[in-house]
């Protein structure tokens, strides 16, 4: 808890804490909010539907390598309806209306009765693949693939200062034509006479 504000230590201590897991998807179509309790919430002036046991996402992982970690959101709908919200046919969700585009996942710190929050914690992915399995006689479970925000529809944010980033962003751009002989052996001569480097 050492990374948490003091005035959200003190209501751990003195206080009841209700913990929720919320996820938005910013489909094509319209954004979808989900969270894991059992009845509806409203939170950031939106409504949030109940998954309860339904609905899950992969612990994150951590390492100390720049790694673009992930996660996995996945929901069960039982054919009887049992969750309240009616949803659109993802059997029928191309990837086109999905890939991409932003999915945001908090892990909210509520009072007892769920209407103050104390702490958020958030994090933004970007939705990846979607896949699903129908079982007629129980329903659909459908899992959501969600990449790291180190990652944007198929390009790393993190740049390296190299000559190829250099003039895939700018092409025909020089500036960092000569970068890998200042950490090598090779001496370089500058001026106007002689050879550039040898």
């Amino acid at each position: 808890m050492g990374l948490l504000p003091p005035a959200v230590k003190l209501a751990f201590q003195n206080e009841t804490i209700q913990i929720a897991r919320l996820v938005e998807l910013d489909f094509t179509f319209g954004v979808e909010r989900y969270w894991s309790g059992i009845h509806e919430l409203q939170y950031d002036s939106k409504t949030w539907y109940p998954t309860g046991n339904a609905g899950s996402v992969t612990p994150l992982e951590s390492s100390q390598e720049l790694k673009a970690n992930g996660v996995d959101m996945s929901i069960f709908l039982p054919m009887d309806g049992g969750l309240q919200k009616p949803r659109a046919n993802f059997q029928d969700v191309s990837a086109s209306e999905y890939k991409g585009l932003q999915a945001r996942e908090i892990t909210a710190f509520f009072d007892t009765e769920f209407q103050n929050v104390i702490h958020t914690i958030e994090r933004r992915y970007a939705m990846d693949s979607l896949s699903y399995i129908v079982d007629p006689k129980q329903g659909a479970s459908i899992t959501l693939r969600c990449e790291s925000e180190l990652l944007s529809k198929g390009k790393r944010r993190v740049k390296r200062w190299t000559d190829t980033q250099q003039r895939n962003d700018h092409p025909g751009d020089l500036f960092f034509q000569f970068l890998s002989y200042l950490s090598s052996n090779v001496q370089v001569k500058w001026g106007t006479s002689g050879a550039f480097f040898q």
